[in-house]
């Protein structure tokens, strides 16, 4: 997986181990790797379309906006079914409801659409992949 803007001869392109025609899609999303021991791998998968990357700043903050409403769901839903459970009746907390129930199955969809960093560290893109991974975990 040769840029082509690099140089045979450049140090970037002798740090990619060759690749041979029948690597898997996942082995082929992988374009630079450090191979010095001790080094991360660093990983830089192409663009697949409808497929979310995991370390994205979209992912990350779909994430952060779950947590957020779980905790929400963890504090204020006792607190209402207890406390004020005519307030539960009110069209404004259904709605509320709604649109935290909505959320919550759309997060549930993300997930089978959101990649996955496999154990050798690289990230795998493949919808199938990714449906069958989350599905088992």
């Amino acid at each position: 997986t040769r840029d082509d803007n690099d140089d045979a001869d450049s140090p970037r392109a002798e740090a990619r181990p060759a690749l041979d025609t029948k690597t898997s899609m996942r082995r082929r999303q992988r374009s630079d790797l450090s191979l010095a021991q001790g080094d991360s791998i660093h990983v830089a998968a192409k663009h697949v379309p409808f497929m979310v990357r995991p370390g994205s700043r979209y992912r990350i903050w779909w994430d952060v906006t779950t947590a957020i409403l779980l905790v929400y769901v963890a504090i204020a839903e006792p607190f209402v079914v207890v406390f004020a459970p005519a307030f539960a009746q009110e069209a404004s907390y259904k709605g509320w409801e709604w649109f935290m129930d909505s959320f919550f199955v759309s997060d549930v969809l993300l997930n089978f659409r959101t990649g996955y960093v496999d154990a050798n560290g690289v990230e795998v893109l493949a919808p199938k992949e990714c449906a069958l991974h989350y599905a088992k975990t």
